[in-house]
């Protein structure tokens, strides 16, 4: 009788999170494409020196990769996040039906991530800002290479266009290598520490265990 509610319960989960997922993403594709209208009616209606006040690389930045930037959270939030934020807080309540010292220790590793998520913010600093800025210059100089192709060619000046867009890819890659690689550690402890709860009820529970505060069939 369990596993067939077991079978049954895992069947609704699947579907709900199947449809869920399905309606955000059409939510959310429905909102970009709005954004995205409506930043192009107001780039039609702004002054010309206002438009042109812009790199080609980003407007195109902001058309593509910084609306596309708003899609995980909004298809992804909802059915996922909410999951990822109930099943901890069942789980911590289970703990504490079982002994509230073993709850107590689960929630240890979470100050230390905390720690090193704010290192990482801490060395990236301006790099975000200089990410965008990087990434701007390179879909700008790729947009005017790829426009200016046939000119290129025609007037010989092919060698010196690719140099320069070469170069400005180059200089994008070795700069998010370069940011990627000072946070590598913190970003990583990060993502490491915070769901190690065996970290703190490990060592909890068998000191418990071994000292006859808790049994399995406390546990059971």
């Amino acid at each position: 009788m369990t596993e067939k509610y077991a079978l049954l319960f895992y069947t609704i989960k699947i579907v709900s999170f199947s449809a869920s997922t399905w309606i955000s993403h059409i939510a959310a594709y429905h909102i970009l494409e709005g954004l995205r209208l409506r930043l192009t009616d107001r780039f039609l209606k702004a002054p010309l020196g206002d438009v042109e006040g812009h790199s080609i690389g980003e407007i195109k930045s902001i058309m593509v990769e910084k609306i596309e930037n708003m899609e995980p959270p909004i298809a992804h939030m909802i059915p996922e996040g909410s999951g990822h934020i109930l099943l901890p807080v069942i789980s911590f309540i289970a703990l504490l039906t079982l002994d509230w010292r073993i709850a107590r220790t689960s929630l240890v590793t979470v100050p230390l991530s905390l720690v090193f998520m704010t290192l990482t913010m801490i060395i990236s600093g301006k790099s975000f800002t200089q990410y965008d800025e990087s990434n701007a210059h390179m879909n700008s100089t790729i947009v005017e290479y790829i426009e200016g192709i046939e000119v290129i060619k025609a007037f010989g000046r092919v060698g010196t266009s690719y140099e320069k867009y070469a170069k400005a890819i180059l200089d994008y890659k070795k700069f998010v290598v370069k940011w990627l690689s000072s946070i590598w550690i913190t970003m990583k402890m990060t993502f490491a520490l915070f769901p190690s709860t065996l970290l703190g009820t490990l060592p909890v529970g068998l000191y418990l265990t071994m000292h006859g505060q808790l049994t399995i069939l406390d546990v059971n």
